[in-house]
């Protein structure tokens, strides 16, 4: 996951996804599992030599099994699943990472991370447990306490596994109203409300 400046398209420089200003700087953050390598350090984080195509180590961040990060829309704070709930990071000066606090999901472990538009909540997809837990996100960047939690329903598509949904993706829809997880089999729905307590809806996909 690659921080990326803006570039204004022009008639004449049909934008391809890959163009870049000369000069601009990149800084890639890589997570991993760390469960069976004797690894410490679940993130690593490279500047990026565009022009040469090369990645430059230049730091790594001791957590377990960072299985997926994401980075707010106000590109201030990267968030990363941890065997122990949700942890967050501030992006200081360089792209280097800061950690603020950790933070519990009540569930096991998280499989996919979303933030909504306004960063004001974190969604958290949960493969294992079928669950979808919604997270207040503070002004500081920091993780909050957990406003919303939802068990779905179904069963997965795998034969000695399939006793229990698996929640692979969870998103927030361009109205900012809804929320769609993604599992096998089915599509749910979970929509908004004022309180933010969730109803939920599924169509066979």
């Amino acid at each position: 996951m690659a921080q990326v400046s803006e570039i204004k398209k022009t008639p004449g420089n049909r934008m391809t996804g890959y163009e870049y200003e000369k000069g601009a700087k990149f800084v890639a953050y890589v997570s991993s599992y760390t469960r069976g390598k004797g690894e410490k350090y679940g993130i690593r984080i490279y500047d990026v030599d565009m022009e040469n195509g090369y990645l430059i180590e230049k730091q790594q961040i001791e957590i377990s099994n960072s299985s997926y990060v994401t980075i707010s829309h106000n590109r201030k704070y990267l968030y990363s699943i941890t065997d122990f709930g949700i942890e967050a990071y501030r992006i200081i000066k360089g792209g280097d990472l800061e950690q603020i606090n950790l933070a519990s999901i009540n569930g096991m472990r998280g499989s996919y991370l979303s933030t909504d538009y306004e960063d004001e909540f974190l969604f958290v997809s949960g493969y294992h447990d079928g669950k979808i837990t919604v997270l207040r996100l503070n002004e500081d960047g920091s993780v909050g306490d957990i406003c919303d939690e939802l068990f779905l329903k179904g069963l997965g598509s795998i034969a000695e596994r399939n006793f229990r949904p698996h929640v692979q993706c969870v998103k927030r829809n361009g109205s900012r109203q809804c929320v769609y997880p993604q599992q096998k089999e089915r599509t749910h729905q979970t929509v908004r409300d004022p309180s933010f307590r969730t109803r939920i809806g599924s169509q066979a996909s």
